[in-house]
């Protein structure tokens, strides 16, 4: 008997346990509630989703989702001060009163601002720097250096440049264009990386140019035969993509001209390469003096002409095929066409195998103009029909 009395004391004992653990929770849920709502535009009533809505003081924070809408469950009851916050709008603060064991429902309108960056600072060609401190390659040549060079012209300096691909401007240049003729043989391009003229800025002291006139396949670029040679003193070069700080069009890289602005006096500079029957020359004049106390003017005019030279000055490039002599092309006009034998009777891997060894110059065929020795080419069975240049060389 006293063991069973034991026994319900401590089953009573237990279950008062059990029974007071519960009742914290249970308070702590009466002196709570819940904070919901929504977050809309002040001006136009659209929800916002992503607003940041935080009680400070309880360090509480969730963000608005789909429609607006937020939810921020067990708040304690009493006044918190809510604040409200999302790019593009103004901080929005106010006070909500939570009752205990009940939901709270708040609209939130946020007014638009416009945004306040901080400053940004860019630092261009404006400054004067050395070279050597820049993070960037950069090439440098001066009017002694271009001399030293034997380059009196701008674009046989990039014509040498390392970091140089294909220009216009080399003597009897030229640009594929439609209709032909709307580029003129006397312009120049700086195409870095290989990338296309237009993907290579080019400045005059420090300020940019004008491209030409034209819609172009490759890109419109800037004409740096129209910046006369003896009006510059020196040209630099950066090779390497610069666009962080000049912007997309200098994605290869920037070419900086500077003219010699200080310039006093008058200079003529003149130079003529002679061969038979056709020949360069190029003169050039500058003049510069001061115009009072706050002012400087500088002139230059520059001419560059080059003598056409024909086919027809030449007997070499008229007369007949000679193996091994110039004057005659290699590829014909149509071209030759491989083609395979084939009898229409192989299987799938017959006529592949056919079709590559054709490819290659194996067993097969080479069509050929059949028209080639009237029409003045010189045919060269099963190879290609050789035509002589009727343009200039």
């Amino acid at each position: 008997m006293r063991r069973w009395l034991h026994s319900l004391a401590a089953a009573v004992f237990v279950f008062g346990l059990l029974a007071g653990g519960s009742l914290p929770g249970n308070l702590a849920a009466q002196e709570s509630g819940t904070l919901a709502g929504a977050v809309l535009d002040a001006a136009t009533s659209r929800p916002l989703a992503g607003a940041r809505i935080e009680l400070a003081t309880l360090e509480r924070l969730v963000l608005s989702r789909e429609g607006g809408r937020f939810v921020m469950a067990d708040v304690p009851a009493g006044t918190h001060r809510i604040q409200v916050e999302m790019l593009g709008y103004e901080t929005l603060s106010r006070s909500v009163t939570v009752t205990a064991g009940d939901a709270v429902v708040v609209e939130l309108r946020m007014e638009p601002e416009a945004l306040r960056l901080h400053e940004l600072v860019v630092t261009g060609t404006a400054f004067e720097e050395s070279p050597v401190e820049l993070p960037y390659a950069v090439s440098v040549a001066g009017r002694r250096t271009l001399a030293e060079q034997g380059s009196p012209q701008a674009f046989d300096f990039f014509r040498n440049l390392t970091a140089m691909h294909g220009i216009l401007g080399a003597r009897q240049g030229w640009y594929s264009a439609r209709p032909p003729g709307l580029v003129s043989e006397t312009v120049a391009s700086v195409n870095l990386r290989g990338l296309g003229a237009s993907r290579t800025l080019v400045l005059l002291n420090g300020r940019r140019q004008v491209y030409i006139p034209l819609r172009l396949a490759g890109g419109r670029f800037v004409d740096v035969n129209a910046f006369p040679s003896i009006a510059l003193d020196r040209i630099e070069v950066v090779k390497e993509g610069a666009s962080a700080v000049y912007g997309s069009d200098a994605v290869t890289g920037v070419v900086n001209f500077l003219t010699r602005g200080d310039f006093e006096g008058f200079e003529i500079s003149g130079s003529h390469e002679y061969f038979s029957g056709a020949g360069e020359t190029n003169v050039g004049a500058i003049w510069g003096s001061e115009l009072g106390e706050r002012a400087h003017a500088v002139v230059s005019a520059e001419a560059f002409v080059t003598r056409e030279l024909t086919v027809e000055e030449r007997d070499w490039t008229l007369g007949g095929f000679v193996p091994g002599g110039g004057g005659w092309s290699y590829i014909g006009n149509p071209g030759a066409f491989l083609f395979p034998r084939l009898t229409g009777n192989e299987t799938a891997e017959e006529f592949v195998a056919a079709l590559t060894d054709a490819h290659y110059g194996g067993w097969g065929g080479v069509f050929v103009d059949p028209q080639c020795e009237g029409f003045g080419g010189f045919l060269e069975p099963d190879e290609t029909c050789r035509f002589g240049g009727l343009g200039r060389v």
